[in-house]
């Protein structure tokens, strides 16, 4: 709608009803480019940090170790000088640190062509932004961007498997258990095969799903 429109510095739309439009696909295309989701760690500042985690555990199903008690968990304020990823060094430059945020600050560096609310933007404190990724210990090759992670997890098969296994908790309000992975494997090849719906059609097939009492589970 026109709200949205402005918003996202689209032209047409000036009425409160939704209409369909077409977006600039090297700056939006998919999920990750969202506002909704670009601004869910705050909207002081941007945080590749808490970016990359969100992926890492909502999109890749990964484990993130608390910060050991010791660790100061803060950066250095933010300047009108100095990057967001100047800034993040701090944490890779520290061996406390590094051997954590090696997992999900540059996964998280990858949005950094979005502001904190997720608008888009050319310089980072006055710098041309950097925004290459990567994600280490995953099948995700280096990409660059948002758009290209998008690209990257829509072929990953870590991140099916974890669609199949979010979509199986939302499904049986629980987490698994090792006596499902038969029914998240057969989630999983539908969605390889036929996308999200065949999924979940061949998730409510199960006979997991078939049998489950609503009332206190399986």
């Amino acid at each position: 709608n026109g709200t949205l429109a402005a918003f996202y510095g689209i032209a047409g739309p000036t009425g409160a009803g939704f209409v369909r439009v077409a977006v600039d696909p090297v700056r939006r295309k998919g999920l990750l480019t969202r506002a909704g989701i670009l601004a869910l760690e705050g909207f002081d500042a941007t945080s590749p940090t808490l970016r990359g985690v969100w992926v890492r555990k909502q999109i890749l199903c990964g484990d993130i170790p608390p910060p050991p008690p010791n660790v100061a968990d803060s950066l250095p304020p933010p300047t009108a000088s100095t990057s967001t990823r100047a800034r993040l060094a701090a944490h890779t430059n520290d061996p406390a640190c590094a051997e954590c945020h090696r997992l999900f600050d540059p996964i998280g560096l990858a949005f950094e062509r979005y502001d904190a609310i997720g608008l888009w933007r050319e310089e980072d404190a006055g710098e041309v932004i950097d925004e290459r990724g990567e994600a280490p210990d995953t099948d995700l090759a280096p990409f660059v961007g948002a758009v290209g992670l998008g690209r990257e997890l829509a072929k990953s098969a870590q991140a099916q498997d974890c669609a199949a296994r979010q979509w199986f908790r939302y499904a049986f309000g629980r987490a698994e258990g090792s006596g499902d992975e038969p029914t998240i494997k057969t989630m999983r090849e539908g969605l390889a095969t036929g996308g999200t719906h065949a999924m979940l059609r061949a998730l409510v097939q199960t006979e997991a799903f078939r049998t489950l009492d609503l009332r206190g589970g399986p």
